[in-house]
């Protein structure tokens, strides 16, 4: 693979960030650093996560976690999550649920290109990916060694960050055909949006933040690999939806 370097043309994003220097990807990157200076730097920088971050993100975000025992079914596999992806903060806020367990963060590769926050990107587990084919096999068959080893890597579906989107959008196949690929489950995560009530409901105008965790769905293993990843992104998204769809009920029940 030829080295490819890689900037943020804007395309179709809906949030720009400040994107000055350009990434490099060569033939030989390391996408899973996993060297014991690559891991221990993710813990740490995981760790301020849980100790800063989480208490800001309750009370600022008013984060809420649900489905945890969902996460832990999955401790010590190799597991693809899924989320919707509506919040500039929600990886982060995925660390917190997650926990302590080395992740991969499947990102378009212009975060790597933002001053100072690409060095956190690619710290807290980044993976920059591209269109590039060639880029492309090779990143798949790095993250399929780390879900082997019961690592655990972070996809968007909707690939496109929407901020406080409150309805699930269409879903791409990679992660689904990743899973499907490595024979290994999908966990589904949705974030949703509520209202603050009370006085905050009168002094903030934006919504706390729900995350839930939903069980895993395994690939069909009768299925040929192109079935499996059908499958599971058709469940998937059926899942999420459930989920999305009951909350917005909810929510119109309770501004009645």
């Amino acid at each position: 693979m030829a080295k490819q370097k890689y900037s943020d043309q804007n395309g179709e994003n809906v949030v720009h960030m400040y994107t000055p220097f350009s990434y490099d990807i060569g033939k030989n990157y390391n996408y899973r650093r996993s060297g014991a200076l690559g891991s221990l730097f993710f813990y740490f920088l995981h760790s301020l996560i849980l100790v800063i971050l989480y208490p800001y993100f309750l009370f600022v975000n008013g984060l809420k976690i649900v489905g945890r025992e969902n996460m832990r079914a999955m401790r010590g596999k190799g597991v693809v999550t899924v989320s919707n992806h509506v919040h500039i903060m929600d990886s982060p806020m995925l660390s917190c649920a997650i926990g302590f367990r080395r992740t991969y963060y499947v990102a378009a590769a212009s975060n790597f290109c933002i001053p100072l926050v690409r060095h956190f990107v690619r710290g807290l587990g980044g993976v920059p990916i591209t269109a590039a084919p060639s880029q492309m096999k090779y990143l798949f068959s790095e993250m399929n060694a780390a879900l082997a080893g019961g690592k655990a890597v972070q996809m968007y579906p909707e690939s496109v960050l929407m901020p406080y989107c409150d309805t699930l959008r269409a879903f791409k196949r990679g992660a689904f055909y990743m899973a499907a690929e490595a024979d290994v489950p999908v966990l589904p995560m949705v974030f949703t949006f509520r209202k603050p009530r009370g006085l905050l409901g009168r002094i903030r105008k934006k919504p706390f933040v729900t995350l839930r965790i939903l069980p895993a769905i395994y690939p069909d293993s009768n299925l040929k690999k192109e079935q499996k990843s059908i499958r599971l992104r058709d469940a998937c998204f059926t899942a999420m939806s459930a989920v999305s769809e009951n909350v917005g009920k909810e929510e119109e029940k309770e501004s009645a």
